[in-house]
């Protein structure tokens, strides 16, 4: 599924890529009621409807974006679209070993749901 922002309804896409890397720059962000393991670059959208990652300046120069990503900290909130909620992270724990990672390109929109939280399609800046 896919965030349609003008309607804030779900939206069915297809994914045209699976990716998937060995990550040494893994973080655990923490919820209440959730966790996710993800790359430190990887942009939430939370709250002020900005994309926002542990590593903006990674996440700006690797990947294209419409918007700035910010700077992700503990008490930002993070969206839930199938709740259509935000939610605290609490809590943001490195990871020290490298694991396999994966993230998806669509054929529609620039964002995906994943553990119930919408995140942004990663496409790097040299296949544009």
């Amino acid at each position: 599924m896919t965030f349609d922002n003008t309607t804030n309804k779900l939206v069915k896409t297809q994914v045209s890529e699976l990716i998937q890397a060995r990550h040494s720059n893994l973080v655990k962000l923490k919820f209440s009621d959730r966790e996710i393991i993800t790359t430190d670059d990887h942009p939430f959208w939370t709250e002020g409807e900005n994309w926002a990652s542990l590593n903006p300046t990674k996440s700006n120069n690797n990947y294209d974006q419409d918007t700035e990503v910010k700077q992700l900290v503990v008490g930002d909130k993070i969206f839930v679209a199938s709740e259509n909620k935000f939610i605290d992270v609490i809590d943001i724990e490195e990871i020290e070993d490298e694991q396999m990672t994966f993230t998806l390109e669509l054929t529609l929109r620039n964002n995906f749901i994943a553990n119930g939280l919408l995140v942004k399609t990663e496409s790097p800046k040299w296949m544009n």
